[in-house]
């Protein structure tokens, strides 16, 4: 409406009034309307309004977040950003750089993701801004995650726990719940996530939160995963499966899903419905990893070598990183997947390599579940080359 009035103030401030800022308005679906209205809107701002012009392009970035036009979405993001640092505003370039988590992830922007996650936590410093503080601080904990530094995303814990304490939104409370569960899955507390996932999920339906069944669902799966109960969770992983169909990271949890359950048939037929065109039609995205992660799961079930070989040189360049879902939950280090890969692959030498440096990056997060795995697949490593 404001767009057809030629008032080009007036569509930017409707844009970032109806965006989250931080996140797609959806996951899993892209809002094919909200792209073409915020298309519109930058080229109604154009050049002269630098300001709108670089928040309307983080939000683009952000709602092309399944696109797989990544180049697109990086060069818009990397756009807003060099305007806002040439505007030297501080309101703006938190905007900006609250958003770029998202909009730039991906195994190879991880070095980008830390310094714009610092920062964000200078420019919140600067502004005295609890809630771009607790922004900061919430991306911060995943990237930690994702290089596997414990302390430091204890530390941005911490420090969202107590800016909650202070700001009491119920928002922000929630998303910061969602990284306590994680910290619970990860060290392997199993029976305090239990008890805390259900109602982490009320309190993002209670909040308005249009991603809470998803991230329960994420939730729901890495608990029943790491008790060997993963049955438990085919429901809402099939619900979300159908209302999230370009979120390729919940169909390889489904798959693996499958998997587990011994139904082989339709394991193979979504991992392949993922792994089309050599897995070239992925998405990169911030949960990519996962989807690879689970994928070697996959191919080490279906001793499949041949993607094993490619998803093996997909991996390798990332081999000590963790993957981890977009809200910051640790599915395992990618060490661990190459290792089962390798295994697939008869090349037992780098089996052994990739399972010791796993055991490493398992006992530095303290991640007992994980490391009880990775022993288990050494064992099968050792056992095999003294066999062979």
């Amino acid at each position: 409406m404001a767009g057809a009035r030629g008032d080009p103030g007036a569509l930017a401030r409707a844009a970032f009034a109806n965006s989250p800022g931080s996140k797609p308005s959806v996951f899993g679906i892209t809002d094919h309307e909200r792209v073409a209205a915020l298309e519109a809107a930058i080229e109604a701002v154009g050049s002269r309004e630098p300001a709108s012009r670089a928040r309307l392009l983080a939000i683009l970035a952000l709602e092309l977040f399944h696109s797989a036009d990544r180049r697109r979405r990086l060069a818009l993001s990397d756009e807003a950003l060099a305007i806002a640092r040439r505007l030297d505003e501080p309101v703006v370039l938190s905007h900006i750089l609250v958003a770029r988590p998202f909009a730039i992830g991906g195994p190879d922007t991880l070095a980008a993701r830390l310094a714009d996650t610092a920062e964000l936590l200078q420019v919140a410093q600067r502004l005295g801004d609890p809630v771009v503080a607790h922004r900061a601080w919430w991306s911060r904990f995943r990237v930690a995650v994702e290089v596997g530094d414990s302390a430091e995303s204890d530390r941005c814990l911490a420090a969202q726990q107590e800016l909650i304490a202070d700001i009491g939104q119920p928002t922000l409370e929630w998303m910061t719940a969602l990284q306590q569960v994680a910290r619970l899955l990860r060290r392997g507390r199993l029976d305090e996530a239990e008890e805390m996932i259900p109602a982490v999920y009320a309190q993002g339906r209670l909040s308005g939160q249009p991603d809470a069944q998803l991230y329960y669902a994420i939730q729901l799966f890495q608990l029943r995963y790491e008790q060997d109960r993963v049955g438990e969770a085919e429901k809402v992983l099939a619900e979300v499966v159908a209302a999230a169909p370009e979120l390729p990271a919940i169909r390889a949890a489904l798959a693996l899903l499958h998997a587990r359950q011994g139904d082989r048939r339709v394991a193979h037929e979504l991992f392949e419905g993922i792994a089309r065109e050599d897995f070239a039609e992925l998405p990169v995205e911030a949960s990519t990893m996962v989807t690879f992660a689970f994928c070697a799961e996959l191919c080490t079930h279906f001793g499949d070598a041949r993607r094993a070989g490619q998803l093996y040189r997909l991996l390798a360049p990332y081999h000590g990183q963790v993957a981890v879902w977009a809200v910051g939950l640790g599915t395992g280090s990618i060490a661990y997947r190459l290792g089962g890969l390798a295994l697939v692959l008869d090349d037992l030498d780098a089996a052994d390599a990739h399972l010791i440096a796993a055991a490493a990056i398992d006992e530095r997060v303290e991640a007992p579940t994980w490391l009880a795995r990775t022993r288990q697949a050494h064992a099968r490593a050792l056992a095999a080359a003294a066999s062979s």
